[in-house]
């Protein structure tokens, strides 16, 4: 009788074990933003248009290109989740284009 409480205790510990592992797996590869919405993106839409639609970015960058021009730059990424997205915008502060590291 012992011996059967042990192996079920066993047996369940393993169940969630594999299911929280299963878990974790799973979402370390979703992207941390709806794919749908960043692929809606049109170079119309501004900084503004862009919070709106997915959000507040985790971090934000300007940086200068080769020509001296300045861009902005929204990362946007999650605790525990692999892939990170960069949506960069043109010096006119519309939207240039994303690229993802994943």
């Amino acid at each position: 009788m012992r011996r059967n409480r042990i192996l079920a205790s066993a047996m369940a510990s393993l169940l969630i074990l594999c299911a929280t592992g299963s878990s974790l797996i799973w979402n370390f590869n979703q992207w941390p933003i709806e794919q749908d919405a960043l692929s809606s993106l049109s170079r119309t839409h501004s900084e503004e248009d862009v919070l709106r639609l997915l959000g507040e970015p985790t971090s934000r960058f300007a940086h200068t290109d080769e020509g001296g021009r300045s861009y902005v730059e929204f990362v946007y990424s999650k605790p525990m989740v692999w892939p990170i997205v960069y949506v960069r915008f043109d010096p006119a502060g519309n939207f240039a284009g994303y690229h993802g590291d994943y």
